[in-house]
């Protein structure tokens, strides 16, 4: 689980005073730094072009920052109503079973207010109303963006919290995005950078010529996404905080997986979102296709994924990273590292660390994994996903539910929903690449 920012401050905080003690016991014995001192704070402040301890940690900051104010956006558009005192007070019984979405100190009084919400909105249990007005909750209908009708039931703030962080862990596409930008309504238009200020030349007593960074505007529309699901109508109130940690859970990956579907491999119909994903969008230079007739993982060689990074639009700041399905890094990457010669059982035993070529690989399992003849198939990518793509997310999750639907297997209708929009704004064309390279069989 990603550490929070203050988690994350203190760390560094600890890592630069064990830095200062150990200066400060070198001076006190007036004396050198031994080699064991100078490895530590090597480790910890980074030495030459190697980074340290405390940059890793820095860049995590950076990253759980984005999120963290990101969620606050969110949640803030989402209208989440409770007393301030409230949650800081409740009492709740210790649970029977291990939570696996809900962390921290407070997982589980946020997995008993999120199990006593469930209770009350989707099996309109009055005792788990009752329980949430008394602690200073209250439970809101959503609306519809459309007809302005009640939909489902927002979720509060703990549940909120927690879906949003377990698809930021899930989803390789939104963690890789960068900024997801919150649409409170109707569409948002972003700014993406075309071009950069002139440098002009004026001769002497000449006036300088003006020039204007230039930029284009992206527009993000989000559109609705949908689970629909089934439980037992039957409801225990010792397991509200399982119900709750299983819903949460189950929701994210599903969620998540469906942005990562959408963002890779959508080809604009309603299956993907309306959104064109990278696999469709992604043209001209922007394409890297294998040599000769190589077109399985097996047949791959290091040419094909050298061509691919040398065709990589080379923006200021650019962090590219490698995206393949497991099957594809293991059957291609891996078996070229391993063949490349001058490896020791150790080395094998180790694997390739998560990266090829010099930078990170990122599974992303919604990608082509077939190991069979797979002509024209685009099955990896290379680049930065903050510079060629732009996302939004817009209003709450809701939940809601229906006894109706599975009436006669004594089921529970459960329907989540969410709105998002993925935009891929740098495509590449016959005389440019982009800031994201598709990887193609021949």
């Amino acid at each position: 689980m990603p550490k929070s920012v203050k988690e994350l401050k203190e760390l560094i905080a600890e890592k630069s005073a064990r830095v200062t003690a150990i200066a400060q016991i070198a001076n006190a014995e007036k004396r050198e730094f031994t080699a064991e001192e100078v490895a530590e704070i090597d480790s910890i402040q980074g030495a030459g072009d190697k980074p340290g301890e405390i940059d890793a940690l820095n860049d995590q900051l950076v990253r759980q920052e984005k999120i963290e104010t990101q969620t606050r956006k969110i949640l803030t558009n989402r209208g989440v109503q409770h007393t301030s005192e409230g949650p800081a007070n409740i009492r709740v019984k210790p649970i029977a079973g291990k939570l696996k979405s809900f962390k921290g100190p407070d997982a589980e009084r946020d997995a008993w207010v999120s199990g006593h919400y469930f209770a009350a909105t989707l099996y309109n249990s009055d005792a788990s109303r009752q329980w949430l007005n008394d602690h200073g909750y209250s439970i809101r209908n959503a609306h519809s963006t459309s007809d302005n009708s009640k939909g489902g039931f927002l979720v509060p703030q703990e549940t909120a919290a927690t879906i949003i962080r377990l698809v930021e862990e899930f989803g390789v596409f939104r963690q890789n995005v960068g900024t997801v930008f919150p649409v409170s309504s109707g569409s948002l238009q972003v700014p993406k950078r075309a071009g950069g200020f002139v440098v002009r030349h004026p001769g002497e007593n000449e006036a300088i010529i003006e020039s204007d960074a230039q930029f284009s505007m992206v527009e993000l529309t989000p559109h609705k996404a949908a689970i629909l699901t089934r439980l037992s109508s039957e409801l225990n109130e010792d397991s509200l905080p399982l119900l709750a940690d299983f819903l949460t859970r189950e929701f994210a990956f599903a969620f998540a997986v469906d942005e990562d579907q959408a963002g890779f491999r959508g080809n604009g119909s309603l299956a993907s979102n309306r959104i064109v994903g990278l696999e469709t969008a992604l043209t001209g230079l922007a394409v890297s296709q294998a040599g000769g007739s190589r077109n399985t993982f097996e047949a791959l060689t290091l040419a094909d994924f050298h061509n691919a990074m040398a065709r990589l639009k080379q923006y200021p700041g650019i962090q590219p990273k490698w995206y393949i399905h497991s099957v594809g890094y293991y059957a291609a990457m891996e078996r070229l590292m391993a063949a490349g010669g001058g490896n020791a059982i150790a080395d094998l035993s180790l694997g390739g660390n998560g990266a090829f070529m010099g930078y990170p690989v990122v599974f992303t399992q919604t990608l082509p994994s077939s190991l069979a003849t797979s002509a024209a198939v685009k099955y990896a990518y290379f680049g930065d996903l903050s510079l060629a793509c732009a996302m939004g997310d817009a209003r709450a999750i809701e939940i809601s539910s229906s006894d109706q639907r599975y009436f006669e297997n004594d089921q529970l209708a459960i329907r989540a929903t969410q709105r998002y929009d993925i935009q891929v704004h740098d495509r590449g064309s016959a005389s440019e690449s982009s800031a994201v390279i598709c990887l193609q069989f021949a």
